[in-house]
C-alpha cells in the first residue's frame, strides 16, 4: 500500500457528535425496503438527507441503481445503519492494524460532518507515521458528493505524491 486515506471514516478512540445517532436514522431513508417508485424520487430523497449534495453527481449515482422485480429501484449495496457497529474492527484490532501503516495516510474530514467532532482529523492523523489531516470546507458526510471537485482535487493530489 503506498497511500491510505481515511475520508470522514469511523475509528478507535472516537467520540461521535450529537447528531450522529440522528445522521443513521435519517441515512437509512435510501434503503428502504420496498425501494424507490423512480430514480428521480431516489435524487429527491438523498437532496433531503444530504442537502449540499451536488444534484448533477447524485442524478449519475442512481444510474447504478438496480430494478427488482416489483420494478422497484434499489441501491445495489444496501447497508443497514443498525448493523454497522458489528462490521467494525475491535479499539485493540484497529490499533494494531494502525501501527503496520508505514505509508502516508491522509485523514480527511467534513467541514460540517454529521459524525464527527471538529478537528478530531487532526488528533487520528497524528496517531499515523507519516499522518495528515485536510477539512473538506462547505461539505458533510458524504464528501464525494457535497463537495466532489475539492475532494477529487485533495485524493489526486495527495495519491500523487510519491
Amino acid at each position: 500500500m503506498r497511500h491510505l486515506v481515511l475520508l470522514d471514516a469511523w475509528y478507535a478512540d472516537i467520540v461521535y457528535s450529537s447528531e450522529w445517532k440522528h445522521f443513521w436514522k435519517l441515512v437509512a431513508q435510501l434503503n428502504p425496503a420496498d425501494g424507490f417508485a423512480s430514480r428521480e424520487d431516489y435524487v429527491k430523497t438523498f437532496l433531503t438527507v444530504f442537502p449540499r449534495s451536488d444534484r448533477d453527481v447524485v442524478e449519475a449515482s442512481a444510474t447504478t441503481l438496480v430494478c427488482d422485480e416489483a420494478d422497484k429501484l434499489h441501491r445495489p449495496r444496501t447497508t443497514d445503519p443498525s448493523n454497522t457497529w458489528e462490521s467494525q474492527p475491535t479499539e485493540d484490532e484497529e490499533n494494531e492494524l494502525r501501527y503496520k501503516v508505514a505509508c502516508p495516510t491522509l485523514v480527511a474530514q467534513a467541514e460540517h460532518s454529521e459524525l464527527h467532532l471538529p478537528n478530531d482529523n487532526r488528533r487520528v492523523a497524528a496517531i499515523y507515521p507519516i499522518g495528515e489531516a485536510a477539512t473538506i470546507k462547505g461539505a458533510g458526510q458524504n464528501l464525494a458528493n457535497e463537495n466532489t471537485a475539492f475532494t477529487t482535487n485533495l485524493l489526486a493530489s495527495f495519491i500523487g505524491r510519491p
